[in-house]
């Protein structure tokens, strides 16, 4: 069942919500020095914790990442290391890291804005830098593919953008950004 977009709405799910999915942890993946630390904050104890993860998703930077509140899963999507750009998707659930193999899948790129849309139940993607520059393209996630959206309105090709989810409005929003050709976008 759909239901509309409201903070209602959100708010009811989030109560249907098993209590032991809201006791989630804020995940760092990797930072730009070490480029290998995995870390995990939870909010009963906010100190970061070092985990090793093997199996797990290679050493990288620029990856895009968003949490799954509903299903309880984090994503995570491409990046760059030393040997280039990664288009692969990785879950996170329960504290193991699993690659999946989906048949469609956006480019290898870095930079791409990622977010959870709660009106939706879906995970929306957009943008970044792949092989022939900065895209411009959106991409959603159901949990188990990826599939390429059209929309009638996109925003210009950026990377490194921002995007969150708007509960009062029930709408993804998307701010900034590097643009092709040099500068920031400062539009939403």
């Amino acid at each position: 069942m759909r239901c509309p977009a409201s903070i209602a709405c959100f708010a009811s799910r989030l109560a249907r919500t098993p209590l032991s999915l809201l006791a989630i942890a804020t995940v760092l993946f990797s930072d730009g020095a070490n480029r290998q630390a995995r870390a995990v904050s939870f909010p009963s104890n906010p100190i970061w914790e070092r985990q090793n993860v093997v199996p797990g998703p290679a050493e990288r930077w620029g990856a895009a990442m968003a949490f799954d509140i509903v299903a309880g899963k984090t994503v995570l999507f491409g990046g760059i290391n030393n040997n280039g750009k990664l288009g692969d998707t990785w879950i996170r659930q329960n504290g193991i890291w699993s690659m999946v193999q989906p048949s469609e899948a956006p480019s290898a790129r870095l930079g791409a804005a990622m977010v959870y849309d709660a009106a939706r139940s879906n995970i929306v993607l957009f943008g970044g830098h792949d092989s022939t520059g900065r895209v411009a393209d959106t991409w959603i996630w159901n949990g188990a593919l990826w599939s390429r959206m059209t929309p009638s309105q996109a925003p210009s090709p950026r990377s490194f953008a921002a995007m969150a989810f708007d509960v009062a409005r029930g709408k993804v929003v998307l701010f900034g950004g590097l643009k092709d050709g040099g500068g920031s976008a400062g539009d939403t």
